[in-house]
């Protein structure tokens, strides 16, 4: 009787292990399958300013072919190049399609009217402002009164 109350704990024991790495791995290809880059689409299609890396990559690399540059009307999406950017250092903007000369990648194209255009301005939306209290005033110019409110303790 003892004999057959081992034998089951043990198949239990190694079921419930089983499990385990089972689901382990199964929640392993799950992730990994979600990190897994998006299928290539047409940049043709795509609106500029939800293009990955890649795509405004694929569009750099077109540009070189095609001769265009800052200025110039892009074919494909109709818009006007405002600029080249690198992602990973957006401040500095370049002229020309070429490669980045901070990073092993290639420039990436900014757009007239792309939403990722930077226009040198910072807005919140009306729900955040909510959310977070934010309130705007009058910027008037005075002088701050020095007296200083404090309360605290000292002890020995």
């Amino acid at each position: 009787m003892k004999k057959a109350t081992v034998l089951v704990s043990v198949a239990v024991l190694a079921a419930l292990i089983g499990t385990g790495i089972g689901a382990y791995f199964f929640g392993v290809n799950r992730g990994w399958n979600m990190a897994a880059a998006p299928a290539a689409t047409s940049t043709a299609s795509a609106d500029p300013s939800v293009w990955t890396i890649p795509q405004g990559e694929a569009a750099t690399k077109r540009h070189i072919k095609d001769g265009v540059k800052a200025g110039d009307m892009d074919a494909v999406t109709g818009r006007e190049v405002l600029y080249y950017h690198d992602p990973m250092v957006p401040g500095k903007r370049f002229d020309a399609p070429a490669k980045s000369p901070f990073m092993d990648m290639m420039l990436v194209p900014v757009y007239a009217g792309a939403g990722g255009a930077d226009t040198g301005t910072v807005t919140v939306s009306p729900r955040v402002q909510q959310n977070l209290g934010l309130a705007t005033a009058v910027v008037s110019q005075g002088t701050i009164a020095p007296k200083v409110s404090a309360v605290g303790n000292i002890a020995w």
